[in-house]
């Protein structure tokens, strides 16, 4: 099980169920119904309607530690080394410094596909001309740089970090291997949401890698400052994934071994 902490004002808002709850039960089962209580009813009574707040708490917990004990953590069946992937999940696709890939490709906002490449120093040397001689003037250092060179794409050039990158359109995706989002957030249970992420061979239909998160919200009666996240324990330790993504764990930049 996996329970969420009793925070200050919810254990004071607990305390003031039972000053109220408890003596108004005892005052209704012994005016209202003229029954008379036992030392031993009055407790075993005092301890049920304590309870009862929690026996929401103690479900959500049951249910969550089940979930995570099924299937919840990162799961790599198969490494591959690749050029590049496709990126499902809708994330902001953008290829950084180091060991990285060559292409990602991705869904474009207005429909189709693109592909993100780094751009060649020629090219991006192209895009800094075109704009100088459009505008007339030097891109400052902040300056997001976005032109059409030579009919192969987009460049775009980050004059703050020397960064650039080659956008081109397509009419579906070119790469063998796709990393997707197939939950994200959904619900799952009571008070319980399950996000997935899969690694996938296109080619073949087989899965490569999975992860699995499952989050579970708060009991009906919690009041604090702060509501943290509770997920179930990473996997990733114990599995030796050093890796933050799923995707990197499995599809690994051809030549960064």
């Amino acid at each position: 099980m996996r329970f969420y902490y009793a925070s200050f004002f919810s254990s004071l808002l607990w305390i003031v169920f039972c000053a109220v709850a408890i003596p108004l039960f005892w005052l209704i089962w012994s005016k209202g119904f003229d029954r008379k209580f036992t030392w031993r009813s009055a407790l075993i009574s005092a301890v049920v309607i304590a309870m009862l707040p929690w026996a929401e708490e103690w479900w959500i917990a049951s249910s969550f530690g089940y979930y995570c004990r099924k299937d919840a953590g990162v799961f790599v069946y198969k490494t591959v080394e690749v050029d590049g992937y496709y990126n499902g999940t809708g994330a902001v696709t953008r290829i950084v410094d180091g060991p990285a890939y060559k292409f990602i490709e991705g869904p474009e906002r207005g429909g189709g596909y693109r592909r993100v490449e780094r751009a060649t120093e020629d090219e991006k040397n192209r895009a800094i001309d075109i704009y100088v001689k459009d505008k007339g003037k030097q891109p400052g250092e902040r300056d997001w740089i976005s032109e059409t060179v030579g009919g192969n794409g987009k460049i775009n050039v980050e004059m703050n970090t020397g960064l650039a990158w080659r956008f081109t359109k397509l009419d579906k995706p070119t790469a063998r291997y796709e990393y997707r989002t197939l939950q994200q957030s959904a619900r799952n249970g009571y008070k319980i949401r399950k996000t997935e992420h899969v690694v996938k061979d296109i080619q073949t239909g087989e899965l490569l890698g999975r992860e699995t998160v499952y989050v579970r919200d708060a009991y009906w009666f919690f009041i604090g400052l702060d509501a943290p996240v509770m997920v179930c324990p990473d996997s990733r330790e114990k599995a030796q994934y050093p890796r933050g993504m799923l995707y990197e764990n499995v599809l690994i930049p051809k030549g960064s071994k």
